[in-house]
């Protein structure tokens, strides 16, 4: 699909919603489309009814590059939003597995994953050290180690998960959160019992969960 085109279609949608609209830049669920860094910042640019995008391409070059043309103050000033409830361009990654740079890099707002599903806490203090680490005058070397040993948790787990799909997300939801079924629309097919105990006794992904478990009482 050619550049005008997505522009079009962006900037039709955008017209038409009473809302505010997201680009979902999701290739793997868009038929291979991946809309690259210049055609989004230039598609926020023309619709201020448009509020953020969602990278799912898992391209961190990309999420800086926007960060760079549509995540500044200046950018606010001179292209703002149609609507109050959105003021800036928003900015999310879609992987656990590069939410350090995501927000330690400090132009992007955060992420959406499927694997805040099973580690809701502990992706909570990846995204809290990212933050720590971008903020602060002078991050400590122990927030930067353990920030970095969590990432190195978070993105493995993360592959495994992947690898597992959502088929994987929902048994293991189903058999350690209490989830009354596993089931998935077709053509996906339920993941066995016998690669979810596969997926269990993955590495990473245990010791993760165990780290996850820890900090159930916070």
């Amino acid at each position: 699909m050619n550049k005008t085109a997505l522009k079009t279609f962006f900037a039709d949608v955008a017209a038409g919603s009473p809302i505010p609209v997201m680009i979902y830049n999701y290739p793997g669920a868009a038929g291979g489309i991946d809309i690259d860094s210049d055609t989004i910042v230039e598609i926020a640019r023309e619709n201020p009814n448009i509020c953020g995008v969602k990278l799912t391409c898992g391209a961190v070059g990309k999420l800086t590059r926007i960060g760079a043309g549509a995540g500044t103050a200046a950018f606010v000033k001179q292209f703002p939003r149609a609507s109050p409830v959105a003021p800036e361009f928003v900015i999310l990654g879609g992987f656990a597995d590069f939410l350090l740079p995501t927000i330690a890099g400090g132009r992007a707002h955060g992420a959406i994953m499927g694997l805040a599903n099973i580690y809701p806490r502990a992706i909570k203090r990846v995204f809290d050290l990212s933050l720590k680490l971008q903020t602060a005058e002078q991050p400590s070397k122990a927030d930067l180690d353990e920030a970095l040993r969590l990432q190195d948790l978070c993105a493995g787990a993360d592959a495994a998960f992947a690898r597992a799909g959502i088929p994987g997300t929902k048994w293991w939801l189903k058999k350690h959160n209490g989830y009354p079924s596993a089931r998935v629309r077709r053509p996906l097919l339920e993941l066995s019992d016998e690669a979810g105990a596969a997926l269990e006794k993955d590495e990473v992904v245990a010791a993760f969960y165990d780290f996850e478990k820890s900090l159930a009482g916070n």
